[in-house]
């Protein structure tokens, strides 16, 4: 198991057929619109987005592009102009020494600084968490903490109290991730990093070590935690629990140490029924009370790139919401989608997310039998947008989630290919 997107090499292999399409004209369809198109050649943005997008106060995107043979990933910026256009800003370039090989979307503070996670070599241990600060035309680089090299930096974001409810880190308070192994059990902690009072530099904390007495309480938190206005943090494990298929638990600060609720151990119903292994899949809450989810695997179909949408009520009711690759057409497209990434965004009474394949848009690669979904979760699942629906797939393929909305109605998030250049895109999605 390792800290990158499971699609990832895959899309690298088929990055070939990508560079050699030649495509023009904006990409527009309903409801979707094409912000920015990547290409791969060196010095030609780097590489492909690689993480979820994060938005700050003004209403600029950030995000990522992960490592290539001519970069170690950077940072860019993309900023709204008038009558609809964006320009895109290169503002940092990773490199040895001053951080490489970025594993997690990034979140910003209420002074336009940049928080983030970055791996060493490509197996991400001896991490680092970073803070981009502007200064002039320029961005500074700062390490706020160095992982010890037992520790695996994961491709979940930082969290903190408030980020829920789409406000900016304040720049004091402490922020929230998980390290997918390490720690005294080496299956993964939660840790908690703030400002010192009174100094320059930062306090990291331990507050969560899994494994410590049964694994029964899972381990391997890849995903970004979620915080709700108590300042209790729920989150995602990939595996361990009673069935070793990961949990979702609760971690509630006391006086002296943070205690763990289990609130679901994935598997337990029959065939996996209520999903399996939510890797890199975050909890949403609703406005009741009730965590909504998705995992990657499990469902009807019981292997991977399939997966469920759950609602977990307060009472710890589990109820499966959708199975995905259920909908499938003679042809064998999967037209509700398979294989939900990252978390959900919420919006207007419902919460929206992405499958990376499925769709009844175009088949690039029959394999996949499709190229992505956008898709809507109530007390049912509905799919709102099929990517590749435009001959070329100009409007992308393979999308990563969760989305970033502006709470006004709009929707942001990446693909891993496709755009009109063939090597992913940022789109704004309007449902």
């Amino acid at each position: 198991m390792n800290g990158k997107y499971r699609a990832g090499p895959a899309l690298r292999n088929i990055a070939i057929f990508f560079a050699a399409l030649t495509l023009c004209g904006a990409a527009q369809a309903h409801g979707l619109k094409v912000l920015y198109s990547f290409c791969q050649e060196q010095g030609c943005n780097y590489g492909f987005p690689a993480r979820p997008l994060t938005r700050d106060a003004a209403g600029n995107l950030y995000g990522i592009t992960g490592d290539m043979p001519s970069t170690n990933g950077v940072v860019f910026e993309l900023s709204p102009g008038r009558h609809g256009s964006w320009t895109f800003h290169k503002i940092y370039e990773f490199c040895k020494g001053c951080g490489r090989y970025p594993t997690s979307g990034m979140i910003a503070d209420v002074d336009g600084n940049l928080y983030g996670s970055t791996g060493d070599e490509t197996d991400q241990q001896n991490g680092e968490i970073y803070k981009l600060s502007p200064t002039g035309a320029t961005w500074s680089y700062t390490s706020l903490h160095r992982f010890a090299h037992n520790r695996y930096v994961s491709e979940g974001a930082l969290t903190y109290q408030g980020a829920a409810a789409g406000l900016p880190y304040d720049g004091v308070s402490p922020l929230y991730g998980p390290s997918a192994i390490g720690g005294d059990t080496a299956h993964g902690t939660i840790f908690s990093l703030a400002p010192a009072p009174g100094k320059t530099g930062w306090d990291y904390r331990t507050i969560f070590d899994f494994c410590k007495h049964s694994c029964r309480n899972g381990w391997g938190p890849f995903a970004t935690l979620t915080m709700d206005g108590a300042g209790n943090l729920y989150g995602v494990t990939a595996a361990g629990g009673k069935a070793n298929q990961g949990v979702v638990f609760k971690l509630a600060p006391g006086d002296k140490k943070w205690n763990e609720t289990v609130l679901h151990d994935f598997c337990r119903q029959a065939n996996c029924a209520d999903g399996m292994a939510p890797i890199a899949n975050s909890v949403a809450f609703d406005g009741t009370g009730n965590l909504y989810g998705t995992t990657p695997s499990g469902g009807m179909c019981m292997s991977a790139q399939c997966g469920v949408a759950y609602k977990l009520a307060p009472d710890g009711k589990l109820t499966v919401i959708h199975e995905f690759d259920t909908e499938v057409d003679k042809s064998g497209d999967v037209l509700d989608g398979n294989d939900p990434t990252g978390g959900l965004a919420a919006g207007f009474g419902r919460l929206l997310g992405v499958t990376t394949y499925g769709g009844s848009g175009g088949n690039v690669f029959p394999n996949f039998h499709g190229s992505g979904t956008i898709f809507a979760l109530s007390d049912k699942h509905r799919v709102l947008y099929n990517f590749c629906s435009i001959d070329d797939c100009s409007d992308g393929v393979f999308p990563v989630g969760p989305l970033v909305g502006d709470g006004k109605g709009h929707f942001y998030g990446a693909t891993q290919q496709g755009g009109t250049k063939g090597a992913g895109e940022i789109f704004e999605f309007t449902p």
